[in-house]
């Protein structure tokens, strides 16, 4: 976010606590503008994970509105692109109930994403859908050094090719932080 004063970023980073984690999560951002002067506003920005894990910045600048046409959800068309953003690619997991609210304006982003509505827009495979998926335990790669490491697996069968080479497919969830 910039305010003309500079980029306002932050990120809700708890110790001990991970959102990668094959879990829904409810992340609300909450942008309260104050006027100070004609050409100078005070912004308050709140992000809240789960109702739990906040951050709380503020901000001034001149800045009175959100002026953009359009919104984006998990990311955009050209991503590198995008001034002053260190992300590199697009959100990968599964959102719902995604909703931008103003005064007495509401508006379910997914939903006017899925109908093609030029208030949002769509960028990359969406599939406007999620999958359940069966209950398991998450493995979480804490460091950048953590990996998987393949190895060739061999599978007895009660037959006269005692081994025989098969593949295997590990499916994940998870974010590049």
């Amino acid at each position: 976010m910039s305010l003309g004063s500079g980029k306002l970023e932050r990120q809700v980073k708890p110790n001990r606590v991970r959102f990668d984690d094959n879990q829904w999560h409810k992340l609300t951002l909450h942008r309260r503008v104050q006027e100070i002067s004609a050409v100078t506003s005070f912004c308050r920005l709140s992000l809240v994970v789960d109702g739990v894990y906040s951050e709380h910045s503020n901000t001034a600048g001149t800045f009175t509105m959100l002026s953009s046409s359009r919104a984006y959800v998990g990311g955009s068309d050209n991503t590198v692109s995008l001034p002053g953003s260190r992300v590199q690619s697009n959100f990968v997991g599964c959102l719902r109930k995604v909703e931008f609210s103003a005064d007495t304006l509401k508006l379910n982003l997914i939903e006017l994403g899925r109908t093609g509505s030029k208030l949002v827009g769509v960028a990359g495979h969406v599939d406007f859908m999620c999958q359940e998926v069966e209950a398991a335990d998450p493995i979480t790669f804490t460091t950048p050094a953590s990996h998987l490491v393949n190895h060739i697996i061999y599978i007895v069968y009660p037959s006269k090719d005692i081994y025989q080479y098969e593949e295997v497919t590990i499916g994940f969830r998870g974010h590049i932080a």
